[in-house]
């Protein structure tokens, strides 16, 4: 099945990366003129910056947002100035980004757009419910750089991910890495209910509330503080590489049963997949309590510094690692249309 067809399905769509320049915008405007040919109404936002002539880190050229006429733009006031589509405010918004506030506008003439939306996962949701209240049949939320927020499904229905050499010169790296974020995206829902606060879920369906503040540096005393019969751990936020390693010396340090760990969903596990995967073998199981529905993976066999691989072997190894996942080359497979036609 073609991605467009994956991806019509689903109201409002994220696209995220595993790094920058992992092609976000090429699949983005991809999808954008499939709708388009459908006369499908697009509403468009981004976490953070995009769609500007310049990478705002490597000063490279980018590829631009060309949005039909008729649809839905949420950006910042500044970002609708410096776009050559003639644009008409139809809502303004109380969000804000850190180059101003945010309204909502309809493309009147084609032209580029510089998208600039808010980074809170709260605010693009709003954003998205607004875009749809005003008319827009399918959202797409452009992720900025690495912001695996805006995959979470508080914000859209669907996720694709991006992927590509800009995540490291080495292709092989490249498929191991991807498939780790896979695994993040796609982990199982929890099996029980516990409540959205730190805290452990121990046996007889007691909860012991973490007693401390931020989690987020915390790991050794995070790890002493857990109780024995400890059965779930329940992180509200990040899931750390602090808290891991702490988990993990924990478990080498005592003799613990199998605990499960309770995260809001796949893109709060921040940290190396090696340390995720030594957590899984010590028998910590990680389950979500919002499951996230990935679409597909898009991949782009080059990087802006120069790095490339071989499009057909790079596009055959990840969708061997990534079984059942749906994989796309978007670029190659235009060039083989052309070829065929």
């Amino acid at each position: 099945m073609e991605l467009f067809e994956r991806s019509r399905s689903v109201p409002s769509l994220a696209i995220v990366g595993t790094a920058k320049n992992v092609g976000k915008t090429t699949t983005m405007n991809w999808l954008i003129a499939r709708f388009e040919a459908q006369g499908i109404r697009l509403g468009l936002t981004s976490v953070g910056r995009d769609g500007e002539d310049l990478d705002m880190v490597t000063d490279r050229p980018k590829p631009r947002i060309t949005p039909p006429p008729g649809s839905l733009v949420a950006t910042a006031h500044l970002s609708a100035k410096r776009s050559t589509a003639r644009l008409k405010e139809v809502r303004s918004t109380p969000f804000r980004t850190a180059i101003g506030p945010v309204s909502i506008y309809e493309v009147l003439s084609l032209g580029t757009v510089e998208v600039a939306g808010p980074v809170s996962a709260s605010d693009t949701r709003r954003l998205v419910a607004m875009l749809r209240e005003l008319g827009a049949k399918q959202v797409i939320v452009d992720g900025a750089i690495d912001r695996r927020a805006s995959a979470s499904s508080d914000v859209a229905q669907g996720v694709i991910l991006a992927t590509g050499l800009a995540l490291s010169a080495d292709p092989a790296e490249v498929v191991e890495r991807t498939a780790a974020h896979v695994h993040w995206l796609s982990l199982p829902t929890a099996r029980f209910a516990v409540p959205e606060q730190a805290g452990a879920l121990l046996s007889g369906g007691r909860f012991q509330a973490w007693p401390g503040r931020s989690l987020l540096a915390l790991g050794d005393e995070l790890a002493c503080w857990l109780p024995d019969d400890t059965e779930a751990l329940v992180l509200p936020g990040a899931f750390t590489e602090a808290m891991a390693s702490g988990l993990l010396k924990r478990s080498a340090s005592r003799s613990v049963g199998e605990m499960a760990i309770v995260v809001p969903d796949g893109t709060h596990v921040l940290m190396e997949p090696a340390v995720f995967e030594r957590l899984e073998a010590a028998g910590m199981k990680v389950s979500v309590l919002r499951p996230i529905a990935l679409i597909a993976v898009t991949l782009n066999p080059t990087s802006p510094l120069g790095a490339s691989t071989d499009p057909a072997l790079f596009l055959a190894r990840m969708r061997a690692r990534l079984g059942d996942v749906p994989v796309y080359d978007l670029v190659l497979e235009q060039e083989c249309l052309k070829a065929d036609s």
